[in-house]
């Protein structure tokens, strides 16, 4: 099993707000304690897509949308989450991206 975390980095935010928002991704997340959770950097565009395919393929996912009380705006989608699922159907999605 895998699970990843798409981190918008055409946003201005800072590594730590980057992590917290990944750590409000894996909160929501209810896949085995096993699973590989790799952190991959991506645009909007990134997100969009990797979302749209999660949906198509039935996959989890889960969109973290900031409140705006720190450094962005309200409502500003941050992290997507793909996964827990197989790692052949979540690499599908995501195998383009790069490390954060």
């Amino acid at each position: 099993m895998k699970q990843v975390f798409i981190v918008r980095t055409d946003l201005t935010m800072s590594c730590g707000k980057a992590m917290a928002q990944v750590a409000h991704a894996a909160a929501h997340s209810n896949g085995p304690a096993h699973s590989d959770r790799i952190v991959l950097r991506g645009s909007i565009e990134d997100v969009e897509v990797a979302k749209s395919a999660a949906v198509a393929s039935d996959i989890p996912f889960f969109l973290v949308v900031d409140a705006g009380k720190t450094q962005l705006e309200s409502g500003t989608p941050t992290v997507l989450s793909v996964g827990p699922a197989p790692k052949e159907l979540v690499g599908r999605i995501t195998k383009h991206l790069k490390l954060y």
